[in-house]
C-alpha cells in the first residue's frame, strides 16, 4: 500500500506533528482490539438478548358490537412493544395505552371528549374489558392500516363501487352506492337492493338479500372503506345470520391518475421550497426535502388538517406512492454504488480504512447492545437477532452522498481531510449494505438452513457480478467509447439495474442491495457518468421527493406519546452520536491525525441522512422495528445530519484543515443528494 503525502506541522511547541498513517504495529494492535471488541460485544449482546421476548402484538382494526359510546363502532389499535395507541375516524378518540402480557391499561379520550380509564384484556382475535363504566367486546376484523395510511377520516360522501370481504351470503361480492347522502340507493347482484342514509361517517338502512330476505344494515365509513354489520330484524325468519363485512371502494383509473398528479405537483413544489430553505440555512438541500416529507405526513399537516392530508394522499394512492418511492430508492442506490469508487482512494486507503472500521464497528456494537433493553420496551414480535442486527445498522450508517454534499459546499472535497472522510464513508457504507443484506436474510428466513442458503446465494450473486458482469461491462463500454450514452445503451443499463434488484429481492436480501452492487460493478468511464447524470435529474426531482413523503407518511411523532419514549429517543440519539464520534476519532488518531482533525472526522461520520432513512424503511417493511421506534430513529437520523454543519463550523471556523490541497484530486461527489 503506497504511503500518503505528509501533512504540514501544526506547531512543534506543545503539540505533536500529525502523521498521515500510524505505525504498522499500532494499526495492527488497533485492528486486533477492534475485532475482539466487536466479536465479544456482539456475541454477549446476542446471548443476553436471545432470552428476551417482545410483547405479543395485538395491533389491528376492531369492531365493537354493540356500538361503544366512547370508541364508536370501530377503532384502530397501533402497538409498538409495550406502548399502544387507540384511534378512531372520529377524530376526538385518542388514547395512550400500555400493554403488559395482553392486559391493556391507560386513558382514552372518547367521542364526546370525556376521558375514561381503560382496563382491557387482549387476545389475538378480540379485546374485552372496561372503558370507564362501559363494558366492550371488540372483535379484530382486519390488520391495522399500514404506517403510511395512519390517518382515518370520515369521507364526505360514500358514493361508489365496493368490493366485499369476506363473500357475503346476503350481499354477494360487490355493491354500489349511489345518490344523495340522505337517500342512497344500494344495488348488488340479482335481487340485492336497498335504501340507506349516510351521516357523520355512519351508514344505516335496510337491504333485500340474495335469498329475498330483508336485513338491517349499519356501517362505519373511513376514507375509502366501510365496516358493515348486517343484522336480521326482529321477527325475521329463522336461519338468517348476522354478518360483519368490509367494503373497500374500487376507484376508477381516471380518478386515481388525477389524484396522483395532484399529489405529485404538491410534493415537488413543497420539496423544492423546503430544499431552498435548507440551502439558505446552510444545510444540504436534500435534508430540506426530507423535512418536507415529514411536514406533509401525520406529524404536522395530518395533525393540523387531517382531512387535507387524507384528500392529498387517499388510501388508494398509498400503494402507488410506495411503488414509485421504491423505484426511486433502487435507482438512487445504483447511483451511490457508482460513486463509491475505491480506486480513487488508494493513496489514503490505510487511513480511511482505519477511520471506517472504527466508525462502523464501535457504533454497531453499541447498537446491538442497546437493542437488549430496547427490544422488551418497543420491539416488535420478532426474533431478537434480526432486531439487534438492524439496530446495529441504524447506529453505524454514514450517508456517503449527503456527506459529499456537505464537503462540497464547504470546499473540502479536494482537501486531504475531505478525501479521507469521503473514502471512510464509502467504505463504511459498503460494510453497512452487506450487513443489511445479512440482517434481511435473518428477517426473511425461518430456519438456520434458510439463512445459510440466503447468505450463500448472496455470495454467489456478488461473485457473479464482480467476476463476470464487471469485466463484461468494462469490455462493452471500452468498445463503445465516446462520452455520450445512447438511448439504447441507457435502456440496457436501466434494465440491468432493475434485473439486479429483482434477483437480490428473489434471493432474500432486498432490492436495494442488488441495485447497489450493480452500481459498484459499473465501469468508471464517461459513458457511465453520462448515464448517471441522465438518470439523476428524474430521480432527484421526482422520485426521491416521493420517497421522502412516503417516509413522512410513516413517521408520526404523535406515537411518542409517553415520556419513556422520549427518554428512549434521547438515549438512542446519545448512543448514535457517541459511537460514531468515538469510533471515527479513535481510528483517526491511530492512523496519525491530530485531535482537531480527528474530531472533525468524528463529526462528519455522524452524518446519516437519506441512507439511514432507506435502511429504516426496509426494516419497517420487514416488520423488524416498530412504528414508534421507527419514528425515534428517523428523528435521530435528522438530528445527527443537521448537526454536522454547525459542529464543523465550531471545530473549523476558518476551515484551516482545508488549506492543503490533496494530490488525489477531487473525490466523486454525489450530485444533489
Amino acid at each position: 500500500m503506497p504511503p500518503s503525502d505528509p501533512v504540514p506541522e501544526v506547531g512543534r511547541t506543545g503539540s505533536e506533528e500529525p502523521r498521515r498513517n500510524g505505525d504498522g504495529r499500532g494499526l495492527t494492535t488497533y485492528y486486533a482490539a477492534l475485532l475482539a471488541f466487536t466479536v465479544v460485544g456482539i456475541a454477549a449482546s446476542l446471548a443476553i438478548g436471545s432470552g428476551k421476548e417482545a410483547e405479543q402484538s395485538y395491533s389491528g382494526r376492531y369492531e365493537v358490537v354493540p356500538r361503544s359510546e366512547c370508541l364508536g363502532r370501530t377503532f384502530d389499535l397501533r402497538q409498538s412493544g409495550q406502548f399502544a395507541s387507540v384511534s378512531s375516524p372520529d377524530s376526538e378518540v385518542d388514547g395512550s395505552l400500555r400493554v403488559d402480557e395482553g392486559r391493556i391499561t391507560g386513558d382514552v379520550k372518547c367521542i364526546d371528549s370525556s376521558e375514561r380509564v381503560v382496563d382491557l384484556k387482549a387476545s389475538p382475535t378480540s379485546i374485552r374489558g372496561m372503558v370507564g363504566a362501559e363494558r366492550i367486546d371488540a372483535a379484530r376484523i382486519s390488520d391495522e392500516p399500514p404506517p403510511e395510511a395512519q390517518l382515518s377520516v370520515r369521507p364526505g360522501s360514500v358514493d361508489g363501487n365496493y368490493e366485499l370481504a369476506p363473500l357475503s351470503a346476503c350481499l354477494g361480492s360487490q355493491i354500489t352506492l349511489d345518490g344523495e347522502s340522505d337517500e342512497l340507493k344500494l344495488d348488488g347482484a340479482g335481487p340485492v337492493k336497498g335504501s340507506v342514509s349516510y351521516e357523520s361517517g355512519r351508514v344505516s338502512g335496510q337491504v333485500t338479500c340474495l335469498d329475498g330476505s330483508v336485513t338491517l344494515i349499519e356501517g362505519e365509513a373511513t376514507a375509502s372503506e366501510i365496516q358493515i354489520a348486517l343484522t336480521a330484524p326482529a321477527g325475521s325468519r329463522e336461519g338468517t345470520e348476522d354478518e360483519l363485512l368490509e367494503a373497500i371502494e374500487t376507484p376508477d383509473l381516471s380518478s386515481t391518475v388525477a389524484s396522483f398528479l395532484v399529489a405529485l405537483i404538491v410534493i415537488i413544489l413543497v420539496a423544492r421550497a423546503f430544499g431552498a430553505a435548507a440551502v439558505v440555512l446552510r444545510q444540504p438541500r436534500v435534508m430540506g426535502e426530507v423535512v418536507a416529507g415529514l411536514v406533509l405526513g401525520p406529524t404536522v399537516l395530518g395533525a393540523i388538517a387531517p382531512e387535507l392530508t387524507a384528500t392529498l394522499f387517499p388510501s388508494e394512492l398509498i400503494v402507488i406512492l410506495g411503488v414509485f418511492a421504491n423505484l426511486g430508492v433502487v435507482l438512487y442506490m445504483f447511483m451511490i454504488g457508482v460513486e463509491v469508487d475505491l480506486s480513487q482512494m488508494r493513496r489514503r486507503l490505510s487511513q480511511a480504512f482505519a477511520v471506517a472500521t472504527g466508525s462502523f464497528a464501535i457504533p454497531m456494537v453499541l447498537g446491538v447492545a442497546i437493542a437488549v433493553p430496547t427490544f422488551a420496551l418497543v420491539g416488535p414480535d420478532v426474533r431478537f437477532t434480526e432486531f439487534a442486527l438492524f439496530m446495529g445498522v441504524a447506529m453505524s450508517i454514514t450517508a456517503f452522498p449527503v456527506l459529499a454534499r456537505i464537503l462540497a459546499e464547504r470546499g473540502m472535497l479536494q482537501r486531504s481531510i475531505g478525501t479521507t472522510a469521503l473514502a471512510a464513508a464509502a467504505i463504511g457504507d459498503a460494510f453497512a449494505w452487506f450487513l443489511i443484506a445479512l440482517a434481511t436474510a435473518f428477517a426473511t428466513s425461518t430456519t438456520g438452513a434458510d439463512v445459510a442458503l440466503t447468505i450463500i446465494l448472496a455470495v454467489v450473486f456478488c461473485a457473479v457480478m464482480f467476476g463476470a458482469v464487471r469485466p463484461l461491462l468494462a469490455r462493452a463500454f471500452a468498445r463503445r467509447g465516446g462520452t455520450r450514452i445512447s438511448a439504447g445503451w441507457l435502456s440496457t443499463v436501466l434494465a440491468a439495474v432493475l434485473l439486479s434488484a429483482y434477483v437480490s429481492e428473489t434471493i432474500g436480501v432486498a432490492v436495494i442491495f442488488g441495485a447497489f452492487v450493480m452500481g459498484l460493478v459499473m465501469p468508471r468511464t464517461r459513458l457511465t457518468e453520462d448515464a448517471v447524470s441522465r438518470i439523476e435529474d428524474f430521480v432527484v426531482l421526482v422520485l426521491l421527493p416521493l420517497f421522502f413523503v412516503y417516509t413522512g407518511l410513516r413517521t408520526n411523532v404523535g406515537l411518542l406519546n409517553d415520556s419513556e419514549l422520549w427518554v428512549l429517543t434521547a438515549v438512542l440519539l446519545g448512543v448514535a452520536i457517541a459511537g460514531k464520534f468515538a469510533g471515527a476519532m479513535i481510528g483517526a488518531r491511530v492512523s496519525g491525525l491530530d485531535m482537531r482533525r480527528s474530531a472533525m472526522l468524528g463529526t462528519m461520520m455522524n452524518t446519516r441522512g437519506l441512507t439511514e432513512l432507506i435502511a429504516l424503511n426496509l426494516a419497517l417493511d420487514l416488520g423488524v422495528i416498530s412504528e414508534a421506534l421507527f419514528t425515534s430513529l428517523v428523528l435521530m437520523a435528522l438530528i445527527t445530519t443537521f448537526m454536522a454543519g454547525p459542529l464543523l463550523n465550531l471545530l473549523d471556523p476558518r476551515r484551516k484543515p482545508g488549506a492543503e490541497p490533496s494530490p488525489d484530486g477531487p473525490m466523486p461527489g454525489g450530485a444533489s443528494a
